[in-house]
């Protein structure tokens, strides 16, 4: 019996079979080499127990008998014939000393690229004990860590190039911008503003480029254009840090709405330069290049606020503009253009005087600007300029004169006024605009003097002669009667 016993247990073991009942039985087909070294060889055993799926373990030695009993809970649930099972189990095993012979590898080659890093060590650890789980957090926050690290490599390099593109940028925009100097240097203005153009749009941040092309463009006739550069401006720049760029590209937009007679938003402008400029004079008091900025940015918004209509508003812009003149003129007498804005201050005041009918506090405004343009003049009286200023400064005395009823005192200015404008149009005979300040003098107004002023009329009439007014600008200009001469001013 016992022979007999022996050969049944042989011809189960040789034929794979199932057990009856609950015996255990060792299935020696099923042996496994895996890739750890320190796994001791020798079979992987399948052990069954009972008639029914589910009674199965295994005993492989090297892997643990957690890992083992994983791979057994994840097909228990999904098989339902127990030789399915046994075959499913066998593929698991095989896979998972696969796998972790891969994954051991990749392991080592990284190892050897770094050495000390710490989640590779644990990983190595965690895959010789056939932990595959805790092995993948490991190697997920090794790639986490990897990726981060990367993506700031690429960031920084990616940095560098832009960089390195910007200068590059940087350099061409410019030699596109010295390329359209050249042409403006050549008086060609339409070769120029395209290179101005390129520029631009080779390097945005090209502030002086930018304001070119809204010089040369408005010089032009492309004031679209020109507006267009003049707001492009304005978007490039930080209002904290770009201040006098800034301010500049508001009063070069403010100038050219003026032109286009919109006053009121170009108020808008000059305002906002204003206020940006009143921010940099509280920055640096003592900074008079701040302060004559200033100055102009009042004259400018009382202009517009004369267009606009209010007087009140415009008198109250030039008086200030007025007051930090006066403060830098008397600062440094002898600095000729802030004696100069002086003087323009004087005038425009003494235009809302006269505009609001406050003929006494005109006169005295003019007179106050005539007196400064005349110490410029005597300082040099070969500045054309100083010259010019001198003239429209005894035009407006002239005026005033004429206003307040004293013929005698508007026709000694007049005739200063003539003298210099003649003058400036013998020194160039081609230069229009001394010719029509000429023109000036007999436009726009009439003056009446009355029969008792004869020694005046005749003095007049000695001085415009039909003739000599031909000879200097080929006009007739005086008309005489027996009671009035008719001065067109």
């Amino acid at each position: 019996m016992a022979s007999s016993g022996n050969e049944l247990l042989d011809r189960q073991i040789r034929t794979a079979s199932v057990a009856i009942g609950f015996s255990l039985l060792l299935i020696p087909q099923l042996a496994f080499s895996l890739a750890d070294d320190n796994r001791a060889e020798g079979d992987c055993a399948i052990i069954v127990t009972g008639k029914v799926a589910g009674n199965v373990t295994a005993n492989c030695p090297g892997i643990p008998q957690e890992a083992i009993d994983k791979l057994i809970g994840s097909i228990e649930e999904t098989i339902g014939n127990q030789n399915d099972h046994i075959q499913l189990l066998k593929e698991k095993i095989a896979k998972l000393e696969a796998d972790q012979k891969k994954a051991l590898a990749e392991n080592t080659e990284d190892l050897k690229l770094n050495p000390e890093d710490a989640l590779l060590i644990a990983e190595r650890d965690a895959l010789k004990r056939f932990d595959m789980e805790f092995a993948a957090q490991l190697r997920e926050k090794y790639f986490r860590k990897k990726l981060t690290e990367k993506r700031a490599e690429q960031k920084a390099r990616l940095q560098a190039l832009e960089a390195q593109l910007a200068e590059e940028n940087r350099a061409l925009s410019h030699e596109a911008f010295i390329a359209g100097e050249r042409w403006e240097s050549a008086n060609n203005l339409s070769k120029a503003l395209p290179l101005y153009q390129e520029a631009v749009e080779i390097d945005e941040g090209n502030r002086q480029a930018w304001r070119q092309v809204t010089f040369v463009a408005k010089k032009l006739g492309k004031t679209q254009l020109a507006l267009e550069a003049a707001r492009s401006l304005q978007k490039q720049l930080n209002p904290e840090s770009d201040t006098k760029w800034l301010l500049s590209a508001l009063n070069d937009e403010g100038d050219l709405l003026r032109s286009q007679g919109e006053n009121r938003i170009a108020l808008d402008r000059y305002q906002q330069s204003m206020k940006l400029t009143q921010k940099l004079v509280e920055t640096e008091p003592e900074n008079t290049e701040w302060q004559r900025d200033l100055s102009v940015s009042h004259n400018k918004v009382g202009d517009m606020h004369k267009a606009n209509g209010d007087g009140v508003s415009a008198l109250k812009a030039y008086e200030d503009g007025l007051a930090i003149a006066k403060a830098l003129a008397e600062l440094d007498p002898k600095h000729t253009q802030w004696q100069r804005d002086l003087s323009v201050s004087h005038n425009k005041v003494g235009d809302m005087h006269k505009a609001n009918g406050d003929g006494v506090s005109a006169l005295k405004a003019y007179e106050d600007g005539l007196a400064i343009a005349k110490t410029l003049a005597e300082l040099d009286p070969k500045h054309t300029e100083w010259q010019r200023d001198l003239s429209v400064s005894f035009e407006r005395v002239g005026d005033m004169h004429k206003a307040n009823g004293d013929g005698l005192k508007a026709l000694k200015a007049y005739e200063e006024s003539l003298a210099i404008r003649k003058t400036l149009a013998e020194l160039d005979p081609k230069h229009t605009g001394w010719k029509r300040d000429l023109l000036v003098l007999f436009k726009v107004k009439t003056t009446v003097f009355r029969r008792s002023d004869l020694s005046a009329i005749l003095f007049l009439s000695a001085k415009f002669t039909a003739e000599r007014l031909r000879w200097s600008i080929g006009m007739a200009a005086t008309q005489f009667s027996k009671y009035s001469i008719i001065l067109f001013l």
